[in-house]
């Protein structure tokens, strides 16, 4: 496996020629620096919206609760996508009719919409009904490492459990009305 190049790596980089070896190995290897510090934020940032959803669910339970219900959690990640909400009014009410959009209120406006299609088919968050898993995210310290150590769990909006239940009923009645075709194929077979 070839040796990875640092800027540092390369002796007298600094009185090469333009167009040397030595300028080309400097220019990869800042090349590779850079392509590398912007993966980094973009990791760093990712996991903190991440972190900060942690947070967000942490508040939500009070301290003398042990655990939540699965209605207070639903309850709880509506509160979570609705969360820039004000923000999204008054950004909408400085605007002046006729002006583009500023790219923030696009911004918190297509995270909502992500955030509202994620909770439509299932959306990962803490696990709040657990009183075990409630003391562990107490006890979180903020940092990645340990985010581990907190049990997810599922859980979809009202409308598309809604929209299962009503999905279950209606393959349970095909079922049915499959087997029912089927006593009366074989009755007719038999007579």
């Amino acid at each position: 496996m070839p040796k990875k190049l640092t800027v540092k790596s390369v002796k007298g980089y600094e009185n090469a020629h333009p167009y040397s070896r030595k300028a080309h190995q400097v220019q990869r290897a800042m090349l590779r620096e850079e392509k590398n510090s912007k993966t980094k934020t973009a990791k760093t940032a990712e996991n903190n919206i991440e972190i900060e959803k942690y947070q967000f669910f942490r508040s939500q339970v009070p301290e003398g609760k042990g655990r939540l219900t699965l209605e207070e959690l639903t309850n709880a990640i509506e509160k979570y996508i609705d969360r820039n909400n004000e923000e999204i009014e008054n950004i909408t009410a400085s605007l002046r009719k006729g002006r583009v959009a500023p790219p923030r209120l696009t911004l918190l406006k297509a995270l909502k919409k992500k955030e509202q299609e994620e909770f439509d088919h299932g959306m990962f968050v803490p696990d709040l009904t657990i009183v075990k898993n409630v003391e562990t995210l107490r006890k979180w310290k903020n940092d990645w490492n340990s985010i581990k150590l907190i049990r997810l769990v599922k859980v979809y909006s009202r409308n598309s459990q809604k929209v299962k239940e009503e999905q279950k009923k209606i393959n349970k009645e095909k079922e049915e009305q499959k087997q029912l075709n089927h006593q009366k194929k074989q009755e007719m077979q038999l007579d």
